[in-house]
């Protein structure tokens, strides 16, 4: 049986969310949603929890349901949001996700939010 037949059989709804909104943007193989399918992990987090700490290393992250916001903190202190994240997007430190460093950012829900993670590792073949 396949990842994506055992996922719809345990009516997993964010992973079935997370191959749909792939395939809306490009019509992808069954064989490449397989392979999607092997590779996220989902994760649910409360409102306030902070998906990434600064200096941790960022994943890339798809919130199927809730809302995110990237922010860093300025040389004077002040707090800097780059970007809000809302469902069926995604967020990441973008620096840090590619180059595998520490993020001089951090990711904090706004709300209690259902996300996919994928790591770099994954997407390493």
């Amino acid at each position: 049986m396949t990842k994506i037949k055992q996922l719809k059989l345990l009516n997993t709804d964010t992973f079935i969310d997370f191959l749909e909104h792939m395939q809306s943007i490009e019509n992808f193989e069954p064989w490449e949603l397989e392979m999607m399918a092997e590779m996220i992990q989902v994760k649910r987090i409360k409102k306030g929890e902070i998906l990434l700490n600064l200096g941790e290393i960022s994943n890339f992250y798809f919130a199927n349901k809730g809302c995110m916001r990237t922010f860093y903190i300025t040389e004077n202190g002040s707090e800097f949001i780059r970007c809000l994240t809302m469902d069926k997007s995604f967020c990441w430190a973008i620096p840090s996700f590619l180059n595998q460093q520490a993020s001089n950012e951090s990711i904090e829900a706004l709300c209690d939010s259902e996300l996919v993670i994928i790591s770099k590792k994954t997407l390493t073949f």
